[in-house]
């Protein structure tokens, strides 16, 4: 029996489930696909298309968006492939790939002379590698649709009509003869004036119609884009105002995009039971201001760029800021918004965000309807800390929004020695509203909660942490460290090692810090020249990923020990699972994620670069690749 067609909706949150199943799918065939074909030889042509090429291909493109019916729950439309293709082909990552493959039983070695056999036939029919095949059929354009029950419909516009009818004839000839047991593998379907072709039995559907070729997993789904095509059918997606609302937030010359309707968005998973975030102040904190800005009645836009080795991710939200309410504490009016990122030695990672903290709790009761166990132990501890004190006024009100978190590989003095396992410095900084007040009564806290850490230690026979003071320049401030002479190897010391817990109260700037290496150096960092805010932008996430991936390597052991304990893991299983981190941090290299509201509605926009070594066809300098393609 026939799957249904495209134009019905799917119910129920097992075909929800398929649906998202099958997104996934999708979006994977063409990386999936470029991937199979790196292993083999790479070709010049594959380095990089002609610079008249790329230039042309930066025009915007005609989707057949009147082809695809009205019920697809998800459409993604690559208007420019070149970039993409330019990163998928690059020799540093199908150099990877070839690495990495292990074919060694007989059945994957025959699976690969075989398509080895078959690309060169390829290639001497048409007089070109297949890199150059893969950019002339979709130099054009690709546009995928999913629908209910795992039902997808791809279209891909090729460079010339006659080379796309040429390609579907081979690739049916080449079906063609496949083994004789087989007899019903390949057929031809008439609808009007169009052939569709099926070349395995039925699992999918193609069909040639003038540049295009079009493929899909159910016939009445192709059908339905005949019909369409031809005037025939019902409505499209391209007569929803929904969906052009959402093409309207991309950049007309984006290198791809993913538009996803609400009937999607509203069945993605949410946190539920104690993980809400009513019950969670940290996570309020955080978030809050974003939870339901990307699950509005409209479509759902997320852009994708690629310049080079690097890419770009933009999600446009369908809602704007709570400029008014319990949420507004992290949306400010004006062109206030989070400060950027300081740049420090060996530094991980950093955040910096705006959340008026004064707000933020005033709005308590809102924000958490039920007194939750954390803020009940948060509430106890803030009092003991800042003797009974207005945790609103007096304590989340003496520092201003900008809030900045530092994250740094540690170099441990030889002189101590090295812990077993190894805990990246971190520091809090914050700016103060009347620091020649507040800053003492922050190192009060400090001593104060250092006390409670040695009185529960003593109570465990466990040693405590000794205060001294230090100078840095020409500053004086608290830090906190524990005692080493009884330790005698060096290279093995206790997890507490990693800690030398420091307060720093300098000009207008409160740090609380777990090192005093990473103290100094931002005491460094607010001696130079102090930036302004992003406007518009709320928070700023930036990681390291080679730095990332070296932490993990040096806790491996630990990591792996954890891993057989905890998960049940055999020593081989944890090994593979450590091996992965760092070589997928260090292919990712620098990510940066930015939340806000630029200009309307709420954004997130994550880039990284990919560790390829291939130059930008764009651009020879650095810069934003999503923001940069934006109207």
């Amino acid at each position: 029996m026939d799957k249904p067609p495209v134009a019905t909706h799917p119910t129920g949150d097992n075909a929800m489930r398929k649906t998202l199943i099958a997104i996934a799918a999708i979006v994977g065939i063409p990386l999936a696909f470029t991937l199979l074909k790196a292993t083999r030889k790479n070709h010049p042509q594959a380095q990089g298309a002609p610079a008249a090429a790329v230039a042309d291909a930066q025009a915007p493109v005609d989707f057949p968006e009147k082809w695809i019916p009205d019920a697809a729950i998800a459409v993604l439309e690559i208007g420019q492939p070149g970039p993409i293709l330019d990163l998928l082909l690059d020799p540093a990552i199908t150099k990877k790939f070839q690495q990495s493959a292990k074919l060694s039983a007989p059945a994957k070695w025959r699976q690969k002379i075989g398509f080895w056999m078959v690309r060169q036939r390829f290639e001497r029919k048409f007089g070109a590698d297949w890199q150059t095949l893969i950019r002339r059929l979709v130099k054009g354009g690709v546009t995928i649709a999913a629908g209910p029950d795992q039902i997808f419909v791809a279209i891909a516009k090729g460079d010339d009509a006659d080379f796309v009818q040429g390609l579907n004839a081979e690739l049916v000839a080449v079906a063609s003869q496949g083994p004789a047991d087989k007899p019903d593998k390949v057929s031809e379907t008439r609808h009007g004036d169009v052939s569709i072709w099926t070349l395995n039995g039925g699992e999918t559907y193609q069909a040639v119609v003038d540049q295009h070729l079009i493929l899909s997993n159910s016939l009445l789904a192709m059908r339905a884009v005949l019909d369409l095509r031809a005037g025939n059918g019902g409505r499209s997606i391209a007569d929803g105002p929904e969906f052009q609302s959402a093409k309207k937030t991309t950049g007309p010359r984006a290198d791809a995009a993913l538009y996803i309707s609400p009937l999607l968005m509203s069945h993605l998973p949410v946190p539920k039971g104690p993980s809400r975030l009513e019950d969670n102040p940290l996570a309020s904190l955080l978030v809050a201001a974003y939870a339901g800005a990307f699950r509005g009645d409209g479509w759902t836009a997320l852009e994708l760029d690629c310049d080079g080795g690097r890419v770009g991710l933009r999600l446009n939200g369908t809602t704007e800021p709570e400029r008014q309410g319990p949420k507004a504490f992290a949306w400010p009016s004006g062109d206030d918004g989070a400060l950027p990122n300081f740049a420090i030695p060996r530094q991980l990672a950093s955040l910096s965000v705006y959340r008026d903290l004064r707000d933020f709790y005033a709005n308590k009761d809102a924000l958490f309807p039920e007194r939750t166990s954390q803020l009940i132990f948060f509430e106890n501890m803030m009092g003991i800390f800042f003797s009974g004190r207005d945790i609103a006024e007096d304590v989340m009100g003496a520092v201003d929004p900008h809030v900045r978190l530092v994250v740094a590989e540690q170099e441990y003095d030889p002189a101590i020695g090295t812990p077993s396992v190894q805990v990246p410095a971190f520091a809090l900084v914050f700016r103060m509203r009347d620091p020649a007040r507040f800053g003492i009564i922050a190192e009060e806290a400090w001593q104060k909660m250092l006390g409670l850490v040695n009185f529960t230690r003593g109570q465990k026979a466990q040693p405590g942490l000794i205060i001294d003071r230090l100078q840095h320049g020409d500053v004086r401030y608290s830090c906190a460290a524990f005692s080493h002479a009884e330790e005698k190897d060096a290279r093995n010391l206790d997890v507490r090692f990693n800690f030398r817990p420091a307060v720093v109260h300098h000009r207008d700037y409160l740090i609380f810090s777990s090192t005093d290496r990473i103290a100094n150096d931002l005491i460094d960092a607010l001696e130079k020249p102090q930036p302004k805010p992003l406007a518009g932008i709320k928070g700023l996430l930036q990681v390291d990923g080679q730095r990332l991936a070296s932490l993990v390597e040096a806790n491996r052991e630990s990591i792996i020990r954890d891993n057989m304990v905890k998960k049940g893991q055999t020593r081989e299983q944890a090994e593979k699972a450590v091996a992965a981190i760092p070589a997928i941090a260090r292919a990712l290299g620098t990510a940066t994620l930015r939340l806000g509201a630029p200009q309307r509605n709420i954004i997130a926009e994550l880039a990284f670069t990919l560790n390829t070594g291939a130059p930008s066809a764009k651009t020879t300098g650095t810069r934003d690749t999503v923001a940069a393609n934006r109207p």
